[in-house]
């Protein structure tokens, strides 16, 4: 039977093509989202020439090919002209603060290390022109000033790509979208702000916007897709961008900008009036929310309102209180770091970590505290402790300064206790945060690894000493506990319908060849690899269940289909992170296991984890 053939017999076992909503493939097996599974004839499937196995698994139907799926799935899309092969079955929908914050991280993730080294830049910059070390009129400092600012101010264009990615929509259109959004900041001729039906309309204050150019974005992917289904396809070319980034144009101007504002001065109003009543509750509150402020970018509407208060009565309130919410992030990201395994997550926690010191807390909280999400509600908790003790001494500032860290604190300089009270508010801040987010990764690390007591076997550390180019060593793909084959949580696997094997639980995120040879196969959702040894095994390492869902994300290798590679070299990351709604549990199968008369896995042998014997060796 041919796959033209077997594809022909597999639509027909699943109830004809009428019944498939949608078809994916990940490396070793079709996945059908049917309207209906009363028409599935399973029996029929399984005997099919060439499908090894057909299972029914989160709410999917799935039959396993093994590694000619591709092929198979080719010439069923074939058959199937009015379905999107692409499309991804839809996930159980997350509550939506998860995901505000998947949101968030997927959209900062994949420029977060220019961001953090732009931030740790601006940081060295600070103590150099207030101690005039490098007076602000030097060209070098200029200079530096420029290449440390504008990803900050240009921000809204690096979210454009990454949020038009995230919500699917065109990124062009998103970019010339956020480009407008900015402009104004360019050409003085522009108010800062003007009326349009009884609105005030404000030009100037997108600048770094984060959340404002997130929803833009996600409006525009709606208003996108409403301008395709009305307009001929002949007109899309022009007409799609054009009508979109009017309407939504329009719509980030007069909506969510004056909503913005609307709400900035309902803070504020409401913050002077609770200061009044309870200094302590007030500083409690804003200092707890001076970060979430920041990321909306509401803060913009606050701070003007500090700078008022020192030139008309030489003293402030606003930034002593919110200056806890920096140390709180701040604190929070150095808890992390402290835990963090070695890897990614871990530099990017080092970098932010030196920003936040300087008072930049966006690398932190977009890079780690967002991502893990609790290191950001501690973080917030902390601040809102020492915002509390600030709202107590009632501490003020005495000139205006929009960043705050410990070469800025001169501005709570005062009568009295002031400055001693304000650093020790900043000071809980910052450990509380630290000990709290410590505890918590601690604790977090401590779950995703099996208590002592139960027997396991450890896979023993991957360095260059096992590199090996012994054409028989099979190693393991990840650190982490080893585990039976059939232990994992998946009927294709655990069946050995595929082969025999073994599973990992993974504990870092570093991924090695498992064989010295050739890379045969990476799938498409990156989430698999295939390998054929020089001794002629050819294995499959198949990262997690279901997680070709992912499309991708969290997944990057530094090898390619081609490549040759040594059992034990570094070949991509994983960023478990990316996979928390997911089981991480990875198999390694030798796909052709039936090639040999007997073939053992010895899970105590580090370098001969699969060990084969062909007849008559």
């Amino acid at each position: 039977m041919n796959d033209q053939e077997r594809a022909k017999a597999i639509l027909q076992g699943v109830g004809g093509k009428e019944n498939v909503s949608s078809l994916t493939h990940c490396a070793t097996r079709l996945r059908f989202s049917l309207k209906t599974g009363e028409k599935v004839q399973a029996n029929e499937i399984q005997d099919i020439p060439g499908v090894i196995q057909f299972v029914e698994s989160g709410g999917q139907h799935q039959v396993v090919i093994g590694s000619d799926v591709a092929d198979v799935y080719d010439e069923v899309v074939k058959l199937l002209p009015d379905t999107e092969p692409t499309e991804t079955p839809k996930k159980e929908k997350q509550k939506w603060y998860d995901e505000f914050f998947a949101t968030i991280s997927a959209i900062f993730t994949p420029y977060i290390g220019v961001l953090a080294a732009a931030g740790v830049l601006k940081g060295f910059l600070i103590p150099l022109s207030l101690y005039n070390i490098l007076p602000v009129e030097n060209t070098l400092y200029q200079i530096l000033a420029v290449l440390s600012s504008g990803v900050f101010t240009l921000l809204p264009l690096f979210i454009a790509v990454t949020a038009a990615e995230r919500f699917k929509t065109n990124r062009f259109i998103a970019l010339a979208l956020a480009a407008a959004m900015i402009y104004p900041l360019t050409d003085a001729a522009i108010p800062d702000s003007g009326l349009l039906f009884g609105l005030t309309i404000g030009f100037k204050g997108y600048g770094g916007a984060v959340v404002p150019t997130i929803l833009a974005i996600w409006a525009q992917s709606y208003v996108e897709r409403w301008v395709k289904k009305i307009l001929p396809k002949v007109t899309h070319t022009v007409f799609v961008p054009f009508f979109t980034l009017i309407l939504t144009g329009i719509a980030v101007f007069t909506v969510i900008g004056p909503l913005g504002n609307g709400v900035a001065a309902l803070i504020g109003q409401g913050y002077f009036t609770m200061y009044d009543f309870s200094p302590v509750l007030a500083g409690a509150l804003l200092a707890g929310l001076f970060q979430l402020l920041v990321m909306v970018g509401l803060h913009w509407g606050i701070l003007p309102i500090a700078l008022i208060n020192i030139q008309n009565t030489g003293t402030d309130t606003i930034l002593p209180i919110g200056s806890n919410g920096v140390y709180g992030q701040f604190g929070a990201v150095v808890g992390a770091w402290l835990f963090l395994r070695k890897g990614k997550d871990k530099e990017i926690a080092a970098s932010s970590a030196l920003s936040g010191f300087f008072g930049i807390t966006e690398p932190a909280i977009y890079g780690i505290n967002l991502k893990y999400k609790m290191p950001f509600i501690i973080g917030s908790v902390a601040a809102a402790v020492g915002g509390g003790i600030s709202g107590f001494f009632q501490t003020k500032a005495y000139s205006f300064t929009p960043v705050a860290n410990i070469f800025t604190a001169s501005m709570y300089v005062g009568p009295g206790n002031n400055f001693a009270a304000q650093m020790l508010a900043n000071g809980v801040s910052f450990v509380l945060a630290l000990v709290g987010t410590a505890l918590w990764m601690r604790n977090l690390l401590k779950k995703e690894t099996v208590s002592a007591d139960v027997p396991q076997t450890v896979v023993p550390t991957v360095s260059k000493s096992v590199i090996t180019a012994d054409a028989s060593a099979v190693v393991s793909p990840l650190k982490g506990q080893l585990l039976p084959i059939a232990e994992i949580n998946d009927p294709v696997f655990s069946s050995k319908s595929m082969g025999e094997g073994f599973a990992i639980h993974p504990s870092d995120g570093t991924v090695y060849a498992p064989v010295t040879g050739v890379v045969e196969l990476i799938a498409q959702a990156k989430h698999a690899i295939g390998f054929t040894a020089d001794d002629g095994k050819q294995i499959l390492v198949h990262i997690g269940l279901n997680t070709v869902e992912l499309e991708g994300k969290g997944f990057s290798w530094t090898i390619a289909q081609g490549d040759s590679v040594q059992a034990g070299q570094v070949i991509g990351q994983v960023d478990f992170s990316q996979l928390v709604d997911y089981d991480t549990t990875t198999a390694v199968i030798l796909t052709n296991t039936f090639d040999y008369s007997e073939v053992t896995v010895d899970l105590t042998s580090p370098d001969q984890l699969i060990q084969v014997k062909k007849a008559g060796n």
